[in-house]
């Protein structure tokens, strides 16, 4: 009878084998042995670790750190409320006047110290000439300066403000800010940051930082010259005697 099992396959040996990559093929590797330490079996429901997005550092207690004055008065306000809040501290130092014209002047003698450490408030010194400026301009202006954009960066990190070219607070940002809100606060400042210029008790900084700048006077033009001799009321016999 004949025989129709087929031959053997011949063997081929594994040493000269090799991956196109120069990678060790799958019997090279060196397999765990089940129940070592380290190694856990891979149910059929296992899910990969989660990865967690940071959202910047903390300075102080809780999950969020604490908050500078700066940064609350950003999450609360915006630019120009850390611009009021830096001009309120300076008023505060005796070392800016601001009068009800809405007129701010610098105190260049400072009675109460060196001059200032806050980044902020030296970027608003720096843009108050010696003869004095506007109010509203000047609170624009250190609302788009580069110290007050770091501050937004900061909150950027905590994961506060959403990135973008227009700064707007997050989900966890509207939270910090309500509770922001509902703290009370023991100084203008404080308040200034956390509720805006209607919470200052002072009722003179509060009238001033809560009411638009005054508009210029337009005086009337005339018709006659200052070196018009017939515009004038005097007869021509008064000083005839010079």
């Amino acid at each position: 009878m004949r025989d129709l099992r087929l031959p053997p396959r011949p063997r081929v040996p594994r040493r000269g084998l090799r991956h196109p990559d120069r990678r060790p093929l799958l019997h090279q590797q060196r397999q765990p042995q089940p129940g070592a330490r380290g190694v856990g079996r891979i149910g059929r429901n296992h899910r990969p670790a989660r990865r967690v997005r940071k959202t910047g550092g903390t300075t102080g207690g809780g999950p969020m750190g604490e908050l500078s004055t700066y940064e609350i008065a950003f999450l609360c306000g915006g630019p120009l409320r850390v611009a009021q809040t830096a001009l309120l501290g300076l008023a505060e130092r005796r070392r800016v006047r601001i009068s009800r014209a809405h007129r701010v002047e610098a105190v260049r003698e400072e009675p109460d110290g060196p001059a200032p450490d806050d980044p902020v408030q030296a970027a608003l010194l720096e843009r108050v000439p010696g003869t004095g400026t506007l109010l509203g301009p000047l609170l624009a202006a250190v609302a788009g300066a580069p110290e007050v954009l770091a501050v937004a960066d900061a909150l950027r990190e905590r994961g506060l403000l959403r990135r973008g070219r227009t700064p707007r607070p997050t989900r966890e940002g509207r939270a910090k800010a309500r509770e922001l809100a509902e703290t009370p606060a023991t100084s203008d400042i404080a308040r200034l940051a956390a509720l805006g210029p209607a919470a200052v008790e002072d009722p003179r900084t509060r009238e001033i930082l809560t009411t638009d700048d005054p508009k210029p006077i337009k005086l009337p033009r005339t018709k006659h010259r200052g070196d018009n001799l017939d515009s004038s009321n005097l007869s021509d016999t008064q000083y005839g005697s010079y």
